[in-house]
């Protein structure tokens, strides 16, 4: 049996999302007799304390780290301080990051091993047997040289899965600071569970990074696993929300209504993300009828032509204007996804996109900061425009594309924050907004949210 550490390093931005991720890996592990703890960083007060006394208390033989492009420097940092407390324990990268840059991320001295793909069939084995190097997926140093095992296989069937082990994280901690769906209720209980993994579209920001992670197929749970799992959360944790943190939950709609039939008799209140060319007013109804109260949409820009030429979204306006009255007509909370700054954005394109934000009928809305994250279609289409290192990457603050109209980064951050003053502060927003800092809850959760601004 081998003792594993898992280490969530993110510093900056509290949210109520448990790494699933690390949860799954975690509940796989356990699953096979190891010993496993995780570490949220941002969930644990003084953190790299708190990780020195668990390397001084416990003796790990492995550390697992998942890692974003946006967590290289944290998860560095986080690294050497295992290696000089631990020289012996394996130290582990996995995640979105090793997965698309798998030799960049083997060479840093403070990883021993890079896995692409899933975890929770890798890291297990790696626990069984340190010494293996056979495992698809791999990629680490063999003196001077780097050596790759090849792609990784996705796991075949999602349902023999061990749940995300939520008992090793600070939970209530995440239930506090939960807003998925605050719009419906700011002191809603609540978490989020995934039903699927995949996603076929193309959409610049994201992709092939989805599909280098999950593979080119939509695996997805049974609905009576899913049922399961959200009884073991009602049970434990006393939620009355969830939220599907699929890329899309509505790409099979035989599966999304089987999945709404058996949730009926749960009686709990859901959102979820939706294409806005995906769904129809039988289907929402459907949906609505088991207890969807929100969806989020993957909105991007009030520009036809940077949805097309910059996003590659295959979504137009009047997809978006049709959804959101169809959400209205059933009573259905939306929030809008929104980018600004790709190079070929001008001023006058990135004023419409949150006119458009702020016009629409919607309740919540997000602005990020085009962010070419590596080897995505963005990155590739202009990494002669991109002025920071990936380290320094950061979608809710910093711009880092030289736009082809001469607009300064400055210039788009600042509109940036402007849009989110605009959007909540325009009167048809006022009562949600003063609903969400009356209450300690709300109050807590805005004062969250509002560090990404």
């Amino acid at each position: 049996m081998s003792s594993v550490l898992l280490v969530f390093p993110e510093t900056h931005y509290k949210n109520g999302q448990v790494p699933l991720g690390l949860g799954y890996c975690a509940g796989a592990l356990e699953a096979r007799g190891h010993d496993v703890a995780i570490l949220d960083l941002v969930h644990t007060q003084r953190p790299l304390t708190e990780l020195r006394r668990l390397l001084r208390r416990r003796q790990f033989d492995i550390v697992g780290l998942s890692v974003v492009t946006t967590h290289l420097t944290p998860a560095s940092y986080v690294s050497r301080i295992v290696r000089q407390a631990a020289p012996k324990a394996l130290i582990v990268w996995g995640g979105a990051h090793p997965t698309v840059m798998p030799a960049e991320t083997a060479a840093k001295p403070e990883v021993d091993i890079a896995v692409a793909g899933e975890g929770e069939e890798v890291l297990p084995a790696l626990a069984d047997d340190p010494s293996r190097r056979d495992l698809p997926g791999l990629t680490f140093r063999q003196g001077d040289t780097l050596i790759s095992t090849g792609p990784p296989l996705p796991i075949a069937d999602l349902d023999s899965l061990p749940f995300p082990a939520r008992h090793l994280v600070p939970m209530e901690s995440y239930l506090r600071y939960w807003y998925s769906l605050d719009a419906v209720s700011p002191k809603m209980r609540g978490t989020g569970i995934m039903a699927s993994r995949g996603c076929p579209y193309r959409c610049s920001f994201c992709q092939p990074t989805l599909s280098m992670l999950f593979g080119t197929r939509i695996r997805k749970r049974s609905p009576g696993n899913i049922v399961h799992e959200l009884e073991q959360l009602r049970d434990t944790y006393s939620i009355e929300g969830f939220m599907f943190e699929d890329s899309t939950f509505v790409l099979d709609r035989k599966w999304v209504l089987a999945v709404c039939d058996a949730l009926r008799p749960l009686n709990m209140l859901w959102c979820c993300n939706i294409r806005a060319d995906l769904v129809d007013e039988e289907l929402l109804a459907q949906m609505t009828a088991a207890g969807l109260r929100k969806v989020n949409i993957g909105i991007e820009s009030g520009v036809q032509r940077i949805l097309d030429e910059a996003y590659q979204k295959q979504i137009t306006r009047q997809d978006v204007d049709r959804v959101v009255s169809l959400c209205r007509k059933l009573g259905i909370k939306v929030q809008g996804y929104f980018i600004l700054g790709v190079p070929i954005e001008t001023r006058e394109d990135m004023h419409e996109t949150i006119r458009y934000a702020v016009g629409l009928d919607i309740d919540d809305a997000v602005f990020d900061i085009a962010t070419p994250f590596p080897q995505t279609h963005m990155y590739n289409k202009w990494s002669a425009h991109v002025t920071a290192d990936f380290a320094d990457f950061d979608c809710f603050q910093k711009c880092v594309f030289r736009n082809l109209h001469g607009v300064s980064p400055g210039w788009i951050e600042r509109q940036k924050k402007l849009a989110y003053y605009r959007f909540y502060l325009h009167p048809r927003r006022w009562a949600y907004t003063s609903r969400m800092v009356m209450t300690p809850t709300g109050l807590g959760r805005t004062l969250m949210k509002a560090r990404r601004v």
